[in-house]
């Protein structure tokens, strides 16, 4: 697992270095009558143009990926702490909150069922009662 990440690290950061140097080389080439995208300030017939167009839609097709794997684990981790915050919050309830808290996703969970047409689970103080509507 280390050396894949040391390799992720290094191909983002080369795909960086690329991107950084590409955009600028565009703004010292133009200065101040910089497009937003600096291919646009070259002419397009021009063949040195052409293989830099290609050669950064290519560089870009590829950094898309290595770019979304950071965003990935991030997501990833930022759900598993929203879930712990939600588990803790839950833990820190009285027994009468915990209670209502039960009754509430039964009643959700019974009425989501209910409308598959499939199943319907009701919990209770005394303990499930499982139905089929099939």
């Amino acid at each position: 697992r280390d050396r894949v990440q040391e390799v992720i690290h290094k191909a983002v950061f080369l795909s960086f270095c690329v991107m950084y140097v590409f955009g600028l080389a565009g703004y010292l080439y133009a200065y101040e009558e910089t497009n937003g995208n600096i291919l646009l300030n070259f002419d397009p017939s021009d063949n040195v143009i052409l293989l830099g167009r290609i050669g950064c839609g290519i560089t870009t097709l590829f950094a898309l990926p290595m770019n979304l794997l950071p965003c990935r684990e991030a997501l990833l981790s930022l759900i598993s702490q929203i879930q712990e915050r939600t588990i803790k919050s839950e833990n820190q309830l009285s027994v009468g909150e915990r209670k209502i808290l039960l009754a509430r996703r039964s009643n959700e969970s019974s009425i989501s069922d209910n409308q598959n047409n499939s199943r319907s689970i009701t919990f209770s103080e005394r303990g499930s009662n499982d139905k089929n509507y099939n």
